[in-house]
């Protein structure tokens, strides 16, 4: 086998590595307790505020749904909002 037939097979084992690590990361953040809408707007928020900013985030979607526009937005470049 030449080199660069290696070096090809080894870059192509990348895609599933990173496609695993993409969805391993979304469910481990889906799977955390509590709701990110109550934690970004404060347990004082009104009914329609928190329906209101679920919707804008899609968390109001399914979680296929959500997992798939989480890996759409990554293979753009765009990993998120840091909220640190």
């Amino acid at each position: 086998m030449s080199r660069g037939a290696w070096l090809c097979g080894r870059l192509l084992q990348i895609v599933p590595t990173f496609l695993m690590i993409g969805v391993a990361a979304f469910l481990l953040a889906r799977a955390l307790p509590g709701n990110a809408v109550l934690a970004m707007l404060g347990d004082r928020a009104s009914d329609a505020t928190i329906a209101r900013l679920s919707q804008q985030l899609g968390l109001d979607r399914s979680i296929s749904w959500q997992l798939w526009a989480y890996l759409q937005a990554v293979a753009h470049g765009d990993f998120g909002t840091s909220f640190a």
